[in-house]
């Protein structure tokens, strides 16, 4: 695997592309209190430093080849299912000029006037298809620079059509059969490599129940407040990705970022939530995101393999590290979740060993026992009471994450030292990262500062730099 470490994505200056454009949703306009006052601390994804990656390779080809090469591309799969989540193939089945016709069909769509797509069904799909943004945003973190078309293929078989929409929903049908027939193969192959029949699978994920998404990520004026989409991990069985040259996504693999370096010949598969859960953990559904670009547009094409709502998803090895739940009770757990919080929790909320639970302590009530790949919460004071390192909390700052009323993200930071001035920190908190905030007292702990959302890093590097406290004398709770 080639890796290199790189600092920001940085394009050429010589060719940018116009941010004033009818096609373009009003992303700085709609979201305006998001922005105002708000320092590039928000988010600054493209500001860290990350890995380039190639992706595990496989030539599908080889599943035709000999026994023994055809076994060995199984494996590879299999192992870079388990290891990475993600993968990309090639000699797929997917004819290029079909693809090819599906990218020209996509630019033109997302190229018409913003007013048009969002006040037309230019498709004749579902009135709801044409989507940009994120409404519900509460803060730049959970803001996404980008628009979509999202198709459930129960729509696009649809008599209705119109001149202007029957080449694109032509291309669309043939590019959503190409995609059905290529993740049946991946499904058996998959499931293989766990011991398992893929029927359950094929006969629950048809193409009535599978979805496609024609993305678009515009430029953004400030690529280091706002991802293009926000970290996140698929809620599908599997889902096959057809990029274009621009960089952008990225992916997590031993907590560091990797940035997939875009080959447009290829097409990424990466294991959803669904599948994770149904191989026990074998396979990794990983979290992932697209980092915005102040240069260049970026376009994308997603085919998510779903089940029906009924369909029931459950391992075979004992012990289960996932009770047996319906795709359809997932997905509204996951929408009830982002609704509350602003955050998908996924899979930390159906663990049977480490179940999602609540407890309540100094009338206050946080969130324990989360999977360790998602944001979690537990006894804030615990571990610092039960320090044994004989300097009890005074000589340490410990910055958590917690969960006030069961729900939303709160970051506390407790232990600083009493001549300073928590009330000028607290402000020059606020100022630095765009949040409220608050001090508390304490009966027990004295003084703690309250920042609203999980801004634990961003705090950690401010008290370093600003001289408050030493590196080593830090502690971060959490994930």
């Amino acid at each position: 695997m080639v890796m290199e470490t790189q600092a920001a994505v940085v394009h050429s200056e010589s060719t940018p592309i116009p941010m004033e454009n009818s096609s373009y949703p009003p992303f700085l306009t709609t979201h305006r209190n998001l922005f105002e006052g708000c320092c590039e601390a928000e988010v600054a994804a493209a500001a860290e430093e990350h890995h380039y990656c190639d992706l595990p390779l496989i030539d599908l080809g080889r599943l035709h080849g000999d026994e023994l090469e055809a076994e060995r591309c199984k494996r590879d799969i299999s192992a870079a299912a388990a290891d990475w989540g993600f993968f990309q193939i090639v000699n797929h089945g997917v004819p290029a000029k079909l693809t090819a016709r599906l990218r020209e069909e996509q630019a033109k769509l997302f190229r018409q006037p913003f007013k048009k797509k969002s006040g037309e069904n230019l498709l004749d799909f579902a009135d709801d298809s044409y989507r940009w943004g994120t409404p519900s945003a509460t803060c730049l973190r959970q803001l996404s620079w980008s628009e979509a078309y999202h198709i459930p293929l129960f729509s696009s078989s649809s008599d209705k059509s119109t001149p202007r929409s029957s080449n694109c929903k032509h291309v669309i049908e043939k590019y959503s059969s190409a995609m059905s027939e290529l993740a049946n193969r991946l499904l058996d192959t998959l499931a293989e490599g766990i011991g398992r029949d893929s029927t359950h699978i094929k006969d629950n994920c048809t193409r009535s129940t599978c979805y496609l998404r024609l993305n678009r990520y515009p430029p953004c004026p400030v690529p280091s407040q706002v991802f293009g989409l926000v970290p996140h991990t698929d809620s599908d069985f599997l889902t096959i990705l057809c990029p274009d040259r621009v960089t952008g996504l990225q992916l997590k693999k031993d907590s560091k970022w990797f940035t997939v370096k875009p080959n447009p010949n290829t097409l990424i598969i990466n294991i959803g939530d669904l599948f994770q859960a149904w191989s026990n953990g074998l396979y990794k559904s990983v979290e992932h995101r697209v980092v915005s670009n102040k240069y260049q547009e970026r376009f994308s094409v997603a085919y998510f393999v779903c089940p029906s709502k009924e369909t029931m998803i459950q391992s075979n090895v004992e012990p289960a590290k996932y009770r047996k739940f319906s795709f359809g009770e997932y997905r509204q757990q996951v929408q009830q979740d982002v609704s509350l919080t602003g955050y998908k929790v996924g899979l930390a909320s159906i663990l049977t060993e480490q179940p999602v639970k609540l407890v309540n302590l100094k009338d206050q009530v946080f969130m324990s026992d989360l999977d360790d790949q998602i944001p979690a919460a537990f006894d804030p004071f615990a571990e610092a009471n039960a320090d044994d390192s004989g300097a009890g909390t005074k000589e340490y700052v410990h910055i958590r994450i917690q969960q006030r009323n069961g729900r939303k993200s709160l970051t506390t930071v407790q232990g600083l030292r009493k001549e300073f001035s928590y009330s000028k920190i607290l402000k020059d908190l606020k100022k630095e990262f765009c949040c409220n905030g608050t001090v508390v007292q304490d009966p027990e702990l004295g003084q703690v500062i309250q920042l609203q959302g999980d801004q634990r890093k961003n705090v950690s590097t401010f008290l370093v730099q600003a001289g408050i406290v030493k590196k080593e004398h830090i502690k971060i709770h959490g994930f």
